[in-house]
């Protein structure tokens, strides 16, 4: 990064540094010589990087500003202050004018860290809706796992969050599950998307564990558990067998071995543990919802009549 090495090379030869930089390259200046940790340094140097790019981009629209009869390439100064004074001033097209930098600090949804400064990497994306309709949005990474957001934010200059992508919250879509099994469950989902998955098997596990528990099945090894299960009819015996998969699947993540689980073997148990939460919890939670409403129905009086009803003519 030029910007920085020219000011570390500049502040290791005792020369003063530059009073007219953008605020941005001030603070890199001034973390040369302030004990930073690796990642709040890793961070303002990202944001250097992005300065250079905008000072780039701020040359190019100079030159069209100064361009003359003998232009020899070399751009002018303006009210004697050199280009990287002011390229930050200059309006760059699609500048999202809604950015404000309070929308870096957020809990990673990929790996769950708690308050990461996100390195920014486009804060000025605006793009347009088949109908014409503008959305501004800004995408950043996780310094620690490098997982992707993106943020929309409104045209208007409001820095409100219109739509986070992924949202900082793993949504379970798994209706009626008990808070402990729904808990587990979304645990596995987001560390899987995380890219661990190892942990996500264990996670996987437990929520087995968890909801034969809620049937009152709670024997001394998972096993039994599951075989319990298919004895009480709440699992068929060839469902057992997939059920079986996920615990053998967590075994293995819970184990060191030379032997890595993949991302796919954890899919798909992930795919079996899902069945079996839809089986053991929403469809008896829907099957409950329509007898109620059959119930009711049942127990609504026919409306009474002083005529007797008979075959018509009788």
């Amino acid at each position: 990064m030029a910007i920085a090495i020219k000011l570390l090379a500049r502040q290791r030869q005792g020369k003063p540094l530059p009073r007219n930089l953008p605020p941005l390259v001030d603070e890199f200046a001034a973390a040369l010589v302030t004990p930073l940790s690796n990642l709040e340094l890793s961070t303002l140097s990202h944001q250097v990087a992005q300065l250079e790019a905008d000072v780039v981009e701020g040359n190019s629209r100079l030159e069209a500003y100064d361009r003359e009869p003998g232009y020899t390439g070399q751009v002018k100064a303006i009210d004697n202050r050199p280009p990287l004074a002011i390229a930050s001033e200059l309006p760059i097209m699609n500048r999202n004018m809604a950015w404000s930098d309070e929308l870096r600090f957020r809990t990673c949804p990929w790996c769950n860290t708690k308050d990461v400064a996100m390195i920014v990497h486009d804060s000025a994306l605006s793009l347009h809706t088949a109908k014409g309709a503008r959305r501004e949005w800004s995408w950043m990474s996780c310094p620690r796992c490098g997982g992707v957001v993106s943020v929309e934010t409104p045209h208007t200059g409001s820095s409100a969050e219109l739509t986070v992508v992924p949202s900082s919250k793993t949504e379970v879509d798994i209706k009626y599950l008990p808070d402990d099994v729904a808990e587990y469950y979304g645990n596995a989902i987001q560390v899987l998307e995380a890219g661990v998955p190892s942990s996500a098997a264990v996670e996987l596990r437990r929520t087995v564990e968890a909801a034969a528990k809620h049937y009152s099945v709670e024997k001394h090894s998972l096993v039994e558990s599951i075989n319990e299960l298919v004895t009480q009819g709440l699992v068929t015996k060839r469902f057992g067998d997939a059920v079986s998969v996920i615990r053998k699947i967590g075994n293995q993540g819970a184990h060191a071995s030379d032997q890595k689980l993949t991302d796919e073997e954890v899919h798909l148990a992930l795919r079996f543990t899902t069945q079996m939460l839809k089986n053991l919890f929403e469809v008896p939670g829907e099957l409950n919802l329509i007898e109620k409403d059959t119930s009711s129905t049942d127990d609504i009086a026919p409306a009474s009549s002083s005529a007797p009803i008979g075959p018509v003519g009788s």
